[in-house]
């Protein structure tokens, strides 16, 4: 699977993403800095000294960075790391000292006397110690937090990627199940031999371009949700005609809202699931939306058959309702309040979501 990580737009700009680039103007900046700040020399006597010193800790500095750093400490060596270090440290600061003594100082006194007893100045070679692990301290910091800044960016694209497969496969749930109950219910039609053919074709037509279509998008206007809803709730009184009594109210400010598709029709599917059965005499099924911005409240109610004498097991809900509670916590999370209420001869839902 490949994750494309999101670019910080300073660091997206060409230049910037050419690393040797990066690296010489580091580098740059370090020679010109500790040049300006030696005053015991001249500038350009101190530029050179720093010059000459630079290879020991360029290499210093990428040894760390992509041996040491990458080979012991990022994979939890965490005492070999510290003791490697130390001593790549230490090393670099004796190398420095015999190019300080043999090379520096006879540019710049070529009639001095060099002897070993002068050689071994401890001030002197702490004070290189000093210095590279300045330098070698600086780029690991940066070297660490950039892998930090990047390892965090693929974990947010990776849980990105998660949350989208996810919500792709519910939403693929839907298909399969809403599309066989709506063909059961035209099925149910040319049963009857129903005249109204033309019509439903028409509002057949109307929801499966909108689960083809409009359901691919993350969000979609709230008023094409209810054109769906409404194409729903026309083939469900087409089929079951005089016998069920459908209300449908939407009141509220519905411009400029939207919400993620196929949310609400499994609500309202649910309702005709369980409170058409033909063991209900008076069968009802109320819906009503209420958009103040930016919550929406959904409340869809529906009679229920009476219980039988024999226990029957609670109701748990179908993949529909299931399927719907998993989106609702993926898109909305602490942005909705779901409340479902299963009396004796009525089954209650009130959605509320924050739109924002």
């Amino acid at each position: 699977m490949r994750t494309e990580l999101v670019q910080n737009p300073l660091l997206s700009a060409p230049i910037l993403r050419f690393r040797p680039f990066l690296h010489l103007i580091f580098w740059a900046g370090y020679v010109a800095f500790f040049a300006l700040m030696n005053g015991q020399e001249t500038l350009a006597d101190a530029l050179r000294a720093e010059l000459l010193l630079l290879p020991v800790k360029v290499a210093a500095v990428y040894i760390t960075l992509y041996v040491l750093i990458a080979r012991l400490l990022f994979r939890g060596f965490t005492t070999r790391f510290g003791l490697a270090l130390l001593a790549l440290l230490l090393g670099a600061a004796l190398l420095q000292r015999v190019m300080v003594y043999y090379v520096v100082y006879p540019l710049h006194y070529p009639d001095g006397s060099y002897t070993l007893f002068a050689f071994v100045n401890y001030q002197h070679i702490v004070r290189l110690l000093l210095s590279v692990t300045g330098v070698v301290l600086l780029a690991s910091v940066i070297h660490v937090t950039r892998h930090w800044y990047q390892d965090q960016q693929r974990t947010e694209a990776l849980a990105k990627e998660k949350l989208s497969a996810e919500l792709k496969f519910l939403k693929a749930q839907i298909h399969p199940h809403f599309l066989f109950n709506t063909l059961n219910n035209l099925y149910a039609l040319t049963l009857k031999q129903s005249g109204q053919a033309p019509e439903v074709v028409l509002r057949l037509s109307g929801l499966l371009n909108y689960m083809l279509y409009d359901a691919s998008a993350s969000h979609i206007a709230l008023s094409r949700e209810i054109e769906c809803i409404h194409n729903y709730l026309a083939l469900e009184k087409i089929r079951y005609g005089e016998d069920l009594d459908i209300t449908f109210d939407v009141t509220g400010n519905l411009e400029a809202c939207r919400i993620a598709p196929l949310l609400l029709l499994p609500f309202v599917e649910n309702s005709f699931k369980h409170g058409v059965s033909s063991r209900i005499s008076d069968k009802w099924v109320l819906i009503n939306l209420h958009v103040n911005p930016p919550f929406l409240t959904l409340k869809v109610e529906n009679s229920r058959p009476v219980p039988s004498t024999e226990k029957e097991p609670a109701y748990a809900g179908g993949i529909g309702l299931r399927n719907v509670r998993r989106r609702l916590h993926l898109l909305y999370p602490g942005r909705h309040d779901l409340e479902i209420l299963a009396h004796p001869t009525t089954f209650l839902i009130t959605l509320q979501i924050d739109l924002s």
